[in-house]
């Protein structure tokens, strides 16, 4: 069908059967940008090898798509338009659109669930670690902070597993949201979450007492409060290298009585806004 379908007259054709066939040509065509197929209806032959050579081509690469029909063309096109196979065919152009569509679906979901964390829904740790290497390379990440719960084990052993993933979940959305569009929160395992900031957003220590603040209205309902360990990136620095600062300022922020930020002495004010 092409860019431009034309469909002839054909003794056998009905409304019905052009009018599917076009829809199913059309969605692969959709798919496939370099795929072309012929609109003439009046030859036997050519739709035939229309049919089969669109099949084909879905089927295997291009190459070996050109050598199978030289082969099989003058043998299968005179057999195709007999019998039920004519319509088959039609059935099959079609159903094979629609699985290819389904499967394309399926792909994006099993993509987006490989970098999701299950129980938070933020970027699992793979994801958060992938968008920090890309931003280290490219210039474009701030700094890096990392934050726990505090006492979460507390809550797990006094309120049960369940109150502690809603705690756990709480604490994402309003870390997320405190956040925004100025970096990216990750979920790294357990308890522990960390952010990557983006260069040209908001001044380190504002968008990190924002995440605190906000975490504390949260935790007024699972009875949960937040200590942060920043670092802002420096050159040479590595995936490793900054998480494992922030890391360590984390428990430096547990050590001075959590529900606290901790900066390294090094970066205190040295985050200016663009």
């Amino acid at each position: 069908m092409g860019h431009h379908p034309a469909v002839g007259a054909h003794d056998r054709d009905d409304q019905r059967t052009l009018s599917r066939l076009a829809r199913g040509a059309l969605r692969l065509h959709a798919r496939f940008p370099g795929w072309q197929g012929l609109a003439w209806f009046t030859g036997a032959s050519v739709l035939a090898s229309w049919l089969l050579c669109n099949a084909v081509y879905l089927a295997f690469d291009p190459g070996m798509a050109t050598s199978l029909l030289g082969q099989l063309l003058p043998v299968l096109s005179p057999v195709l338009l007999a019998g039920p196979a004519f319509w088959v065919l039609f059935t099959l152009l079609d159903d094979l659109a629609a699985e290819i569509g389904r499967r394309e679906r399926s792909e994006v979901v099993l993509r987006a669930h490989a970098d999701q964390d299950d129980l938070t829904g933020l970027a699992n740790r793979r994801a958060l670690v992938a968008e920090l290497a890309a931003r280290l390379e490219a210039g474009t990440v701030e700094a890096v902070a990392m934050f726990d719960l505090d006492h979460f084990k507390r809550v797990n052993d006094e309120h049960g597993h369940a109150a502690g993933d809603r705690a756990l979940v709480a604490v994402a959305a309003a870390a997320d949201a405190a956040v925004g569009t100025g970096g990216l929160v990750g979920r790294i395992g357990g308890e522990e979450f960390a952010v990557v900031v983006f260069r040209g957003g908001d001044v380190l220590e504002e968008l990190l007492a924002r995440v605190l603040e906000s975490v504390r209205e949260a935790g007024d309902q699972v009875g949960t409060t937040i200590s942060i360990g920043a670092t802002v990136v420096r050159p040479g620095d590595t995936v490793d290298s900054a998480l494992l600062r922030a890391d360590t300022l984390l428990y430096e922020a547990k050590h001075r009585g959590r529900d606290r930020v901790v900066l390294d002495p090094q970066d205190e004010g040295a985050s200016e806004p663009a």
